[in-house]
């Protein structure tokens, strides 16, 4: 995989998982962006133009930042055609407006991978600090804008018929500990390192 992905290994390994995330996820231009920083600058400004947020709480996670995935079990499969692009939203207003929305459901929905989301966002995801967005968009009341939004995101080369999934975070705290989770997960059961740092 080359240099960068040894450059990788190694930084997993040595590195505390804090240090290590901010290394490899916030403080680095995604791979989706081919080291381009000026297009992801202006990429994420768009964005959180719409939104109404400050740009640094948008952050790409997950294969299309690090050009292969973290996860063990897919054995740091590359980056390819059919990735999709997970965008953290990082927003206290958009969390807690998206968890009160889903607490005030009379009913849950019919469909059944919408009724596992909102049951595993009741029961796991909000404690996380999280609202997975590409699972329940439908039934939050900026939906409809969001899904515009996402749309209009893919008005690059890079990000033409990919799909994108926002998923909001209620601060920089939970985005940084949902992925040292699985940077821990790695650790320990691919490269023998601790869960615990």
């Amino acid at each position: 995989m080359g240099s960068d992905f040894d450059s990788f290994k190694s930084d997993l390994l040595s590195l505390p998982t804090s240090r290590f995330v901010s290394k490899w996820f916030f403080d680095k231009t995604p791979y989706i962006f081919s080291g381009n920083e000026e297009k992801y600058i202006i990429w994420r400004e768009s964005i959180a133009d719409k939104i109404k947020i400050d740009p640094s709480d948008i952050l790409v996670s997950g294969s299309a930042c690090l050009g292969y995935s973290i996860s063990p079990h897919k054995n740091f499969k590359a980056f390819n055609s059919n990735s999709d692009v997970d965008i953290c939203i990082i927003s206290p207003y958009y969390f807690d407006t998206a968890w009160n929305e889903l607490l005030q459901l009379n009913e849950l929905p019919q469909e059944p991978k919408m009724r596992e989301a909102v049951i595993d966002h009741r029961s796991r995801l909000i404690y996380w600090g999280t609202i997975a967005t590409d699972k329940i968009l439908p039934l939050l009341s900026f939906g409809p804008k969001w899904d515009k939004i996402i749309k209009d995101s893919k008005t690059i080369p890079d990000l033409e018929n990919r799909e994108i999934n926002f998923r909001i975070y209620k601060d920089r705290f939970s985005v940084r500990r949902y992925i040292g989770d699985s940077v821990n997960k790695c650790k320990f059961e691919l490269l023998g390192g601790s869960k615990n740092d």
